[in-house]
């Protein structure tokens, strides 16, 4: 067996024994790894990159905890094609409505989702749709767009969550308000 998939078979007993501070360690290596996949391989812009890892983790969490995937070997290539998938959905949907500003620069921007969202209009159906949020998600995501430069570490730290759950609570609550921007564009 190979360290990696030493690793990954740490990873289903550490999800299925819910010990939180050894998934937070591994969780956290293979998003890394998601999002240097997703940036070498496709050209991914940092940001959507790290987006796609995080939900492919969490979509990966989730099947664990459901027992769908219990050979260690298959992990890899789930988390993968999930992180993949969830890469060329945005890039459809952007052909459709572009998610960068023609002046986006990746070298200058700030690797944020919030920063792309320059123009009023959006600015104003962001904050909509973040008042349509429950307050505890909304004091959360107003933290993190105050304090961009907050790591998942420090967010954990703030509101007294374990570092995975931050990572899943910031995806789900961004999904939520790019739907409900979507929603209010069309």
């Amino acid at each position: 067996m190979s360290l990696q998939n030493e690793k990954y078979s740490e990873l289903v007993e550490a999800i299925s024994r819910q010990n939180e501070r050894r998934i937070n360690e591994l969780s956290t290596a293979m998003i890394r790894g998601g999002i240097l996949y997703l940036k070498v391989r496709f050209g991914a812009p940092h940001f959507i990159a790290e987006e796609c890892a995080q939900n492919a983790f969490i979509s990966l969490y989730e099947s664990i905890r459901a027992k769908k995937i219990k050979n260690p070997e298959l992990v890899a290539s789930f988390f993968k094609t999930s992180a993949k998938n969830d890469f060329l959905k945005i890039v459809n949907k952007e052909k459709r409505a572009p998610l960068l500003p023609d002046n986006y620069d990746p070298v200058t921007s700030a690797e944020d989702s919030f920063e792309i969202l320059k123009d009023d209009e959006r600015k104003r159906k962001l904050d909509f749709c973040i008042e349509k949020l429950s307050e505890d998600k909304k004091e959360f995501i107003t933290t993190i767009r105050e304090n961009s430069s907050l790591s998942h570490e420090d967010l954990a730290k703030i509101f007294g969550y374990s570092t995975a759950k931050t990572r899943t609570l910031k995806s789900r609550i961004m999904k939520e308000l790019r739907l409900c921007i979507s929603k209010s564009m069309k």
